[in-house]
């Protein structure tokens, strides 16, 4: 009993703040006055949307950062400064809340933790970055650097803390994880066993020679006959292994280029052999089946139990429950003492359901009288058009007027429905007027063709068969009502897609764009020795955050997503000696006795050997390289230049590592 009354006495972590600040400690007490003010307000406070403006800035520097920017470049030292200031105010954040609450009841929200992780490394990369300037780093060291200046992608989530709506709609995607994973296991179990399926028909059989006309393996060495050398390659959809498998499953699930895929299996041979045109027509039905499968079945599933998960998810958080959606607005009724007289003779007429039929029918017929507008029409469809353009605009017009008539303009345009028609009858009496004063006064093309954004309006007029249609009109009025929610799912889109663009550009930032090899001097050669099949579209590329954003927009649309994967997980191939007919080759290039013994060097010393050839053959005599723009064939305007690039391609086939790259820049062989 004594042991509880001791702990009974005991201060709890939340009366004390690191320890040794009570609650009524004039440091906590005046840290909590600073974060909440202005103490009237329960929201938007003074201090979180400092925090929320640095946020943004924060994402901002994210965004605009580039791999073209050079260390020492005005833009790279910028940014690290405003990003020093910034990493400031968020460790000025996070000790506040700290002081304030005391640690306890902080880390107890899972917000509070990922503002800690973020902190926490944005602060070690800080760190490290200042630390370890001007000294020479170790490669293997440089990649777990490279972890954390991948974290940093993670600030834009703060924003999610800090938008109600965002924080509930990923609270509940949490709760509904359980469910979403079982089903992605049940997902990849099956493309698995379908997997291991193909690979009983496919298992190596998807390689062809890089030069088409060789057929067999054995024959698929050399250089083909535009001097590049014979590479025997799988198609990069294949079920070579399990796991290969199971990705060319999943690329036939969303459907990518799906029917390039299999011709592919239909054309393929042996493991020895390359394709032979429509060589296993019955291999479709092993395409099909995984499409029909893969693509309609497991994905729908996936998409449904997602869906009912976050809907049981969002009720069970929410606590609230969905009224029905309320009916139409009716047109008011008039008072007793407005219903007499031509008034209420013309309200009772407005009012029948025989006139919005009647009105119906003229919104129908002039949606239909709109098609008829075509490129390069006759006089007649012109004519056709001003006159029907008149008619309905009269028509739509008289309904207008009458109405506001019988019902007063202020309970006219209670209705929403009332408003829009109203704007539409504007808009088009507008047109009307600027067609006419167009063809009376002589007015300048530019001006003429600005005032005629009118007419555009005249589309909105197809818009009122919502209204006409009483179905239709309910299933709008519940679209908009549901706009707030939609805003927060794309607002959620938006910034997963952020994030990953900000990924996109760490990770993939340096990789090669066919337009790379097109750089001035030595710095068209990172990429020139690379074959341009391995290299990037520059339209679909991660050079950039805009880039890297269309980039991921297309491939969450399916579009060629298969091939950016084949690029983005590209190794490069082990560094053994150079074979033989390499270094034939490179006797023969060089000018070289035949009979020279291959000394077994490294590729990476026979491509010093080969980039210093190429260097000396472009180098102008008056010294200098010469202007790409200016120089057809670049970065070979000879063949003296196109042999000695091919030869470096040859002793670095597929890609180049990272160490291969920094030790041929230390040889001054290369500008990275």
């Amino acid at each position: 009993a004594a042991g509880d009354d001791a702990a009974a006495l005991m201060p709890s972590p939340i009366a004390r703040s690191l320890y040794c600040m009570e609650l009524n400690h004039p440091l906590r007490r005046a840290v909590k006055a600073f974060i909440d003010y202005p103490p009237h307000k329960t929201e938007n406070k003074y201090f979180d949307s400092v925090i929320l403006v640095g946020i943004l800035m924060s994402s901002g520097l994210l965004a605009y950062d580039s791999p073209d920017f050079g260390s020492n470049s005005p833009e790279k030292i910028n940014m690290e400064n405003i990003g020093l200031a910034l990493n400031g105010l968020f460790i000025l954040e996070m000790l506040s809340k700290v002081i304030a609450l005391s640690f306890h009841v902080y880390w107890s929200s899972g917000w509070n933790k990922l503002d800690l992780l973020i902190v926490s490394t944005s602060v070690l990369d800080m760190g490290l970055t200042y630390g370890l300037q001007g000294q020479q780093i170790n490669l293997s060291a440089l990649k777990i650097f490279r972890m954390l200046r991948i974290l940093r992608a993670l600030r834009p989530l703060r924003i999610i803390a800090r938008a109600r709506g965002l924080k509930v709609l990923v609270s509940t995607l949490m709760s509904a994880a359980k469910p979403i994973a079982n089903t992605v296991a049940i997902a990849l179990s099956v493309f698995s066993i379908y997997g291991i399926l193909g690979m009983q028909f496919l298992l190596g059989k998807l390689y062809s020679c890089s030069d088409p006309t060789i057929f067999r393996k054995d024959d698929c060495v050399g250089l083909d006959d535009s001097g590049a050398d014979r590479l025997w390659t799988s198609y990069h959809v294949n079920f070579d292994n399990l796991y290969r498998a199971v990705v060319a499953m999943f690329i036939l699930a969303t459907q990518d280029d799906w029917e390039s895929h299999m011709w592919a299996g239909i054309d393929s041979t042996s493991k020895l052999t390359g394709p032979i045109q429509n060589n296993n027509p019955g291999y479709a039905v092993l395409y099909l089946g995984a499409i029909l499968l893969a693509g309609y079945l497991v994905i729908n599933i996936f998409v449904g139990v997602f869906v009912d998960s976050y809907n049981m998810a969002a009720e069970k958080m929410n606590k609230e429950t969905v009224g029905k959606a309320e009916p139409p607005a009716k047109m008011p009724d008039l008072d007793a003492e407005e219903s007499t007289g031509v008034r209420g003779e013309i309200s009772d007429v407005v009012s029948q359901s025989n006139f919005d039929l009647f009105i119906a029918f003229f919104i129908v017929s002039n949606v239909i009288t709109m098609a008829f507008e075509s490129f390069r029409q006759a006089s007649w469809q012109t004519k056709f058009g001003e006159v029907a353009n008149f008619f309905y605009s009269l028509i739509f017009g008289w309904e207008c007027a009458f109405k506001m008539f019988a019902f007063h303009p202020v309970s006219y345009y209670r209705v929403g429905w009332n408003r829009f028609d109203f704007f539409i009858v504007m808009v088009t009496f507008g047109g009307v007027a600027i067609d006419a004063l167009g063809n009376a006064v002589p007015l300048d093309p530019t001006i003429l063709r600005i005032l005629r954004i009118f007419r555009v309006f005249r589309i909105l007029r197809a818009f009122r068969i919502f209204k006409a249609a009483k179905g239709l009109q309910a299933i709008v009025t519940t679209l908009f009502r549901s706009l707030p929610a939609l805003a927060n799912l794309f607002a959620m889109l938006g910034l997963f897609f952020f994030i990953f663009s900000i990924l996109g550009v760490t990770l993939f930032g340096n990789m090669c764009t066919l337009d790379d090899q097109y750089h001035p001097g030595m710095g068209a050669l990172r990429c020139a020795m690379m074959v341009p099949d391995f290299m990037m579209d520059p339209k679909a590329s991660f050079r950039s955050m805009p880039v890297a954003f269309a980039t991921l927009f297309r491939c969450a649309t399916g579009d060629g997503w298969g091939q950016l994967l084949e690029v983005c997980s590209l190794v490069s191939t082990p560094r053994t000696p150079v074979a033989d007919e390499i270094w034939a080759r490179y006797l023969q290039v060089n000018g070289s006795a035949a009979g020279v013994a291959n000394p077994r060097m490294s590729g990476i010393e026979l491509a010093k050997l080969a980039i210093r050839g190429w260097n000396a053959s472009v180098w102008l005599p008056g010294g200098g390289y010469p202007a790409p723009a200016e120089t057809p064939g670049w970065p070979t305007p000879n063949q003296a230049a196109s042999d000695w690039l091919a030869l470096a391609r040859s002793a670095l086939p597929r890609c180049m590592s990272d160490e291969g790259a920094a030790e041929l820049q230390a040889a001054g062989r290369l500008v990275c």
